[in-house]
């Protein structure tokens, strides 16, 4: 059972990701058509961001799949690797599937470096959580031994 609970976790903070990244991304595409005087958003580009939005969120939990602690060098690759790697599938499918038709160039690249921004301040934002939350854990334990030694 715990296996299956292991994956339903898993699969619960993938689709969290999926749909913020993919919000994330249907929101700027909307803004810059919209800004662009295109007040339409095609169904064919708002399924394809929320499809790249869930392949993106599974490779960046594959990226930490390992519970386990990464040396620096390891972690600073994997940290590197979250930004860039979708990133680079943003701008190719973008590429590929010719989101941004006819705006100029200096629009898409704009469009690019946002989402890039977006990428990393995501990952900032879960570092200080997790920062967070591992100095609260590491002062209950604390606070735990502390009062276990007073009982005995």
């Amino acid at each position: 059972m715990s296996k299956v609970r292991k994956y339903l976790k898993m699969e619960a903070d993938v689709e969290f990701f999926a749909c913020v990244h993919g919000a994330s991304l249907i929101f700027l595409y909307g803004c810059i058509q919209w800004l662009n005087g295109i007040e339409e958003v095609p169904f064919s580009v708002i399924f394809q961001q929320m499809v790249l939005g869930y392949a993106i969120a599974w490779i960046q939990k594959g990226l930490f799949w390992k519970e386990t602690t990464y040396t620096r060098v390891e972690y600073g690759i994997r940290e590197v690797m979250w930004n860039v790697i979708p990133i680079v599938l943003i701008v190719v499918t973008g590429q590929v599937f010719e989101w941004l038709p006819g705006v100029s160039r200096w629009i898409e690249v704009a469009f690019y470096i946002v989402i890039g921004c977006y990428f990393i301040m995501v990952w900032l934002f879960l570092k200080y959580i997790y920062k967070k939350e591992t100095e609260e854990i590491n002062q209950l334990l604390k606070n735990r031994r502390e009062r276990g030694e007073e009982d005995e």
